[in-house]
């Protein structure tokens, strides 16, 4: 499996310049502090390699192992070379799909030894250094202090301007993805980039060794394939792998004409020639709706409790439309459908069935402090994502997706004020980010509420002592001062019932199984299917204790003031009274 083809290389000396200062930091040796600071910050649980070993195991033994580790990190970085076996890594198949047909239904997990990754997460952090300068605007994941979400802003807006665009000639954009690109990645291609940057020998020399010293085996039904060695490609999983992923993703765009597209392919043939890999040739679309009804799919809600129910609902299901709602005003018949099979899931209902929510979908929704559960409203969620993207345009000027909107919709120094017409997606920020902040006005409109003698106070005031710190917004819901989406979504009314708030709160501090929990919120709010409530509901005629005929059996009656209730508990806990 050995890439024996001489591949040509694309022209030099197209990336930005790297500073001596800049290369003396990226340079200089790594210290036992730093290998240590890298370990420990490793989710301790995480899946091991090949030796079985997880994180947890060297961060708990380190004064005992920290010396070896040590020791076995400097070599490397200093001969570049890795003993046998510490490179090996386990393919662990992940099914996309029920009941996958092809190898392509089955994405794959490279599962490296701890020892490694220690490796590559160090030299990792350090060329995050460096990353910002290396990487173009136009990439903006796996780049500190950017958001894979830019790029989806602003390919919406390119394509909004090419709609909207009136005359004879067009404009097309063309997104390119590379199929398998991790496997493909040619090590010749890696050599070429990491020499034009200009990596001085060491740095060349590690990285090649590390990725191409690999031995491999596929775990398939608790057993282990033969190993084999690769001859191109990096692996899933390694933490050094998306900084060199990254120098690589293409995007073209311009006007809409043949000789622009024989422009365009030629740059395509001539990149994938000197990277070795070839474009993928089909597209597909999966709705919101359908990822919540391919998720529920697999789950059955009849046979899960309701406590089950309510952890599946609101850490699984109903986060499936965020990604989408950070850039995008989600219709909002499509946020009730997607409800809709919330609702049903955790009343235990399958789609298109009819069974009893015995709580209000409101109360659902409210914070558990409050007598709910703590499932978000998608609605309040999409405007809370949606005032995020407000304030990052605000804070965020320099990037590119901030300057693509500023530029487009003639954005003034007033928060979000835009001049760009109706279509597109600004004015709508605006309105999102007006829900959030009502009270965001600009200075001078205090000139028509205050005295001028109060205004002149106010001018005079010297808020801090610092000379020459510039003015700053900050989000005081945070004491971050960051915005925070989930803070936002806190800002919306929840009707809270102060009296009751504490007893909320203390059912969910209960050290009790979190469906004892969930049974008890349900007491509670007086919704157990008693013969009471299901009278209530038009389910019987009969409101009666099965034990008492006389009585109404009410919650009270079935937990406490019922013979078989009394018996149960003063056989459970003798020291209750009744």
């Amino acid at each position: 499996m050995t890439d024996s083809i001489q591949l040509p290389t694309l022209p030099r000396g197209k990336f930005p310049r790297i500073h001596n200062a800049e290369w003396q930091v990226v340079n200089r040796p790594f210290s036992p502090e730093e290998i240590k600071q890298v370990l420990f910050d490793m989710a301790p649980s995480k899946a091991p390699g090949p030796d079985d070993f997880n994180v947890g195991f060297y961060q708990q033994t380190w004064q005992i192992v920290g010396d070896s580790v040590t020791a076995f990190a400097k070599d490397f970085f200093e001969n570049g070379i890795l003993p046998a076996g510490s490179n090996d890594t386990v393919i662990t198949l992940i099914p996309k799909v029920p009941n996958p047909e092809t190898v392509k239904k089955l994405p794959t997990i490279d599962l490296c030894n701890v020892s490694y990754k220690v490796l590559t997460k160090a030299m990792a952090f350090r060329l995050k250094e460096i990353s910002q300068k290396l990487v173009g605007p136009f990439q903006a994941s796996f780049v500190p202090g950017r958001q894979i979400s830019d790029n989806i802003l602003v390919y919406q807006e390119v394509l909004n301007s090419i709609r909207m665009r009136k005359g004879s000639s067009g404009w097309m954009v063309w997104k390119i993805g590379f199929e398998k690109a991790y496997d493909r990645l040619s090590w010749d291609f890696i050599r070429d980039t990491l020499e034009d940057i200009g990596f001085n020998h060491i740095w060349i020399r590690n990285i090649l060794n590390y990725i191409s010293s690999p031995r491999f085996s596929v775990a398939w039904n608790v057993e282990h394939s033969n190993w084999f060695t690769p001859g191109r490609g990096i692996r899933q999983g390694d933490p050094i792998s998306p900084l060199l992923f990254v120098l690589y993703d293409v995007v073209l765009s311009g006007e809409a004409s043949e000789l622009q597209a024989e422009t365009m392919l030629r740059c395509l043939d001539a990149f994938c020639d000197s990277s070795g890999d070839p474009l993928k040739s089909s597209m597909f679309f999966s709705s919101m709706l359908e990822k919540v009804r391919n998720r529920l799919s697999g789950w059955r809600s009849k046979s899960l409790s309701l406590a089950g129910r309510h952890v599946l609902a609101q850490s699984v299901i109903s986060t499936i439309p965020f990604y989408t709602m950070q850039t995008t005003l989600v219709p909002r018949g499509v946020i009730q459908s997607i409800e809709r099979l919330i609702r049903s899931f955790l009343w235990g209902a399958n789609e298109g069935e009819r069974r009893c929510n015995l709580v209000n979908w409101n109360t659902v929704t409210r914070c558990k402090s409050n007598g709910g559960l703590g499932i978000q409203k998608l609605e309040e969620m999409n405007t809370a994502f949606l005032a995020k993207l407000g304030w990052r345009l605000i804070i965020e000027e320099d990037s590119l997706w901030a300057k693509v909107f500023r530029s487009k919709y003639s954005i003034s120094s007033a928060p979000l004020h835009c001049h760009g017409g109706p279509r597109g997606i600004c004015p709508m920020l605006g309105k999102e980010f007006s829900r959030v902040f009502p009270f965001f006005k600009q200075w001078e409109a205090f000139h028509n509420l205050l005295p001028e003698g109060i205004l002149d106070m106010l001018a005079t005031t010297f808020i801090v002592t610092e000379n020459n710190l510039p003015d700053q917004l900050v989000w005081k819901n945070e004491t971050s001062g960051h915005f925070t989406a989930t803070s936002a979504y806190g800002l919306a009314p929840n009707d809270p019932d102060a009296a009751d708030k504490a007893a909320w709160e203390n059912i969910w501090k209960l050290r009790v199984p979190n469906r004892i929990r969930t049974f008890l919120w349900l007491m509670k709010h007086d919704r157990a299917m008693t013969n009471a409530n299901r009278a209530k509901r038009g389910f019987t005629l009969n409101d009666n204790c099965w034990v008492c005929p006389t009585v109404v059996e009410d919650i009270e009656h079935v937990l406490r003031r019922c013979p078989k209730a009394e018996a149960s508990l003063v056989t459970s806990s003798p020291r209750v009274h009744i």
